[in-house]
């Protein structure tokens, strides 16, 4: 019976000490950061400051290229947070307004121009004008992600779009035409 109480004393004894080390813990504690990219652009004449909405060509012939100028190009400014690769994709929405001179047909961006079927290139300058030589990336894709054309454009940073559109070799009428042409930024 000694033997029993000693026993149960010393399990009563372990048991009000094990208590006191399983107390004493220590915990660390880390952060996850995290931030989500921001992706956006915008489109400037060439001051820097007024949104670019219409390059107008105005009346011209067939199989006739027409570059922009200093005066026409585009600013496309990044305003995310990180670099972002542009693409261009285009359009045509058809005759503008319907016109008395022929039925207004859909004309198509190619790899050449055809019947119907014009030419639009791109090629990077700078604030000063356009590039020389011009070597252009042809911009033939008329849906999203388009041709990309600029890669990665740093934050904050400016590219400067100088784009060429040849007119179709032939055309089915004489209407003024309305092409858009969407430029897309994405991450690399």
């Amino acid at each position: 019976m000694k033997r029993t109480l000693v026993l149960f004393g010393v399990i009563a004894i372990l048991l009000s000490v094990i208590p006191l080390f399983a107390a004493d813990t220590d915990d660390e504690e880390m952060h996850i950061k995290v931030q989500i990219a921001f992706v956006g652009i915008t489109l400037y004449e060439d001051d820097g400051v007024t949104p670019y909405t219409d390059w107008t060509i105005g009346m011209t012939t067939e199989n006739t290229a027409n570059t922009m100028t200093k005066a026409t190009h585009i600013e496309t400014e990044n305003e995310g947070n990180g670099p972002v690769d542009l693409a261009i994709y285009n359009d045509d929405l058809g005759a503008y307004g319907g016109c008395a001179f022929g039925v207004g047909t859909n004309w198509g961006p190619a790899a050449a121009v055809g019947v119907d079927l014009y030419l639009l290139e791109f090629d990077e300058g700078d604030d000063t004008g356009p590039p020389g030589p011009y070597i252009p990336t042809i911009c033939d894709d008329d849906v999203a992600p388009g041709d990309q054309v600029v890669s990665a454009l740093a934050a904050a940073a400016v590219s400067h779009m100088y784009l060429r559109f040849t007119t179709p070799s032939t055309v089915s009428d004489g209407c003024e035409h309305d092409i858009t042409v969407t430029v897309l930024a994405t991450i690399p």
